[in-house]
């Protein structure tokens, strides 16, 4: 086939048949580029575009074939265009697959070795006359007609697609309920359910005279994918997060602010305009003159910035209005798990904090010793009152066993009511023992 008669518009004709698959290329390929942008490095959104591709070229090439006159220029152009995104489809789904459920680095070879194959089908394609033995005119326009080749190559494909879907069928079992089953759900609907109906577009090509509808469910998937990713956050989560009263600030993975909540705009005092649109520091250094600590809360904000995959659980101190707020973060990721941005969450502690202040006190100035040990009986706390008891200073005192202010069957008399505590949740009353003070007296 020479290039010019690729070109020589002569060689084609209007059909009307050829629009919607050529379409649905076209979209195919934006949605593919789209994802691939959102993370240049990462194995699963580029398995996506490369699977994209194949069926990009898929469509666009058989579209073009219905619009040609000549069955020998369909041919040609069906061994060395169209046949390339056909036998690369089915790699794709299982490239997608692994990728998509993080086992990418565990089959590489297994992906190597079906583009491999699949390359070696296109090559015997190309070269030969095993696989396309002519071209039949149907009422939607010429179709390729297939030889001997295409048996094993369809055993290949469905091969491939069969453990594409024991894959996803696996990992959809063990997959805890929320986010991870959906994500599933939605890729086994959207590549393996997509990749089944569209192989009846083979059937035309063993001379059966049905419509080669695969375009459909492509086109389908790739609306409805497009769609939730311009929407990306729907009706129901905003709602959630517009409602709930922890503060609620959402950044891309640039810093930069693209939601709030009302309640975010309270506990910190700023508005949704102070924040949307402008780096996360940026926003947050508009307020630290009300803060007892102005360098606290932009520490943390440049290490939620820097490091947006550490998860942070801090608390700051308000003196203007004096109020006490815990801040958490926690990465956003994409339907593909790739770092999209942080959310930060805000909760006004304030009450709880006066409450501790107010037993704390309590705990300080009793008379009596009043201390609390940890699992080991390390001691975690104490007041003024038990260290003097002790006759330990409060650094010292900090973290030593229990045991070793009593003797033996003292110590073993106290385990055994602390015991009892964590067994049954009953508190111990009125029971004494001796202590040992550190200067060697005994109490």
């Amino acid at each position: 086939m020479e290039i010019s008669q690729v070109f020589d518009i002569s060689n084609y004709y209007f059909n009307p048949y050829s629009v919607p698959p050529m379409v649905t290329a076209v979209f195919s390929l934006w949605l593919g580029i789209y994802v691939f942008l959102q993370n240049k490095r990462s194995p699963a959104n580029i398995s996506f575009f490369l699977l994209i591709l194949s069926a990009a070229v898929w469509l666009s090439g058989i579209s073009v074939i219905y619009l040609i006159e000549k069955p020998e220029l369909a041919i040609s152009i069906y061994k060395r265009y169209t046949f390339l995104g056909v036998a690369t489809i089915s790699p794709g789904v299982y490239t997608f697959t692994v990728s998509a459920l993080k086992l990418f680095e565990k089959k590489k070879k297994f992906i190597l070795a079906n583009y491999i194959i699949a390359f070696v089908f296109y090559i015997a394609a190309l070269k030969t006359d095993w696989l396309v033995i002519g071209v039949r005119r149907y009422f939607w326009g010429n179709y390729i007609q297939y030889g001997s080749l295409a048996y094993p190559f369809l055993l290949f494909f469905f091969v491939i697609m069969v453990i594409s879907f024991v894959y996803y069928s696996a990992s959809r079992r063990k997959a805890a309920a929320g986010i991870d089953i959906d994500q599933i759900k939605l890729l086994f609907t959207g590549v393996i359910i997509v990749g089944y109906i569209g192989a009846v577009d083979y059937l035309p090509c063993f001379g059966v005279n049905i419509y080669p509808f695969g375009y459909l469910p492509v086109l389908a998937f790739v609306l409805l994918q497009g769609y939730a990713i311009i929407r990306h956050r729907n009706i129901t989560f905003r709602q959630i997060i517009t409602n709930i009263d922890d503060g609620i600030i959402v950044t891309n993975k640039s810093g930069m602010t693209t939601m709030v909540n009302p309640s975010a705009e309270r506990i910190t005092g700023l508005r949704s305009a102070d924040f949307l649109g402008k780096d996360i520091i940026e926003a947050f250094s508009s307020s630290i003159h009300k803060l007892k600590d102005p360098g606290q809360i932009m520490e943390l904000v440049d290490r939620i910035k820097d490091n947006p995959w550490q998860a942070i659980d801090e608390e700051i101190s308000y003196s203007r209005p004096a109020a006490y707020i815990n801040i958490t973060s926690t990465p956003a990721k994409d339907r593909f798990g790739n770092m999209a941005g942080v959310i930060i969450a805000l909760r006004d502690i304030t009450e709880r904090k006066r409450v501790e202040e107010r037993y704390r006190d309590l705990f300080e100035n009793t008379i009596d010793g009043v201390y609390t040990v940890d699992i080991e009986g390390k001691f975690t706390s104490f007041n003024k009152t038990f260290a003097e008891i002790l006759g330990y200073p409060a650094e010292e005192l900090t973290g030593i066993n229990f045991r070793k202010t009593m003797d033996t069957e003292g110590a073993e008399y106290v385990f055994q009511r602390y015991h009892d505590l964590l067994l049954t949740g009953k508190s111990a009353k009125n029971f004494s023992y001796e202590i040992i003070r550190k200067d060697g007296e005994r109490r």
